[in-house]
């Protein structure tokens, strides 16, 4: 799982981006899921039946918009409401770019988030202004080179200016 760092004005062009979701961070094995502490999460059938066998995902277990507190419940108290659902972020084993092993997880398991290319650093603010007025939040990734396929960032509001990005790399 991933840990943020600071912008350093990378230029955003050919960056993905995603929408960032108020969840629990987990790790699943296809039958198991886990927490970022390693705690063992006690996912109901209806999410356990439905990850791909023989795929480990990292993701979430995201109630939707503003339902951050629901979803933690679930997790830390079992508490599972139909809201609750596990979203997939990566399938680290797979191989290829973000983009490519996405396309790949996308055909075995249908919760997955969507990406769009940012065009530039213009186009990404005005994309995370659309998002913020929805009271969410974005993630972006660099386009991957050839030897790193794992870096992301993520861009929190400001009062004004160029809105700062946090960059994430594991």
């Amino acid at each position: 799982m991933t840990l943020g760092r600071d912008w350093r004005g990378e230029d955003l062009t050919g960056w993905l981006l995603s929408e960032k979701l108020d969840d629990v961070r987990c790790f699943c094995d296809g039958s198991t899921a886990w927490t970022r502490g390693g705690n063992v999460i006690d996912l109901p059938a209806s999410i356990r039946d439905s990850l791909p066998k023989g795929h480990r995902l990292d993701g979430g277990i995201w109630a939707g918009c503003g339902n951050f507190t629901e979803a933690r419940c679930a997790v830390q108290f079992n508490h599972w409401t139909p809201a609750c659902r596990f979203i997939c972020y990566d399938s680290p084993d797979t191989a290829g770019t973000w983009p490519q092993r996405m396309a790949e997880v996308s055909k075995h398991y249908h919760e997955c988030v969507s990406f769009t290319v940012f065009k530039s650093v213009r186009h990404a603010n005005a994309m995370l202004r659309d998002i913020q007025q929805t009271g969410l939040n974005m993630i972006g990734y660099p386009p991957p080179p050839p030897t790193m396929t794992r870096n992301l960032f993520t861009a929190t509001p400001t009062n004004g200016g160029l809105l700062p990005y946090r960059l994430i790399c594991n």
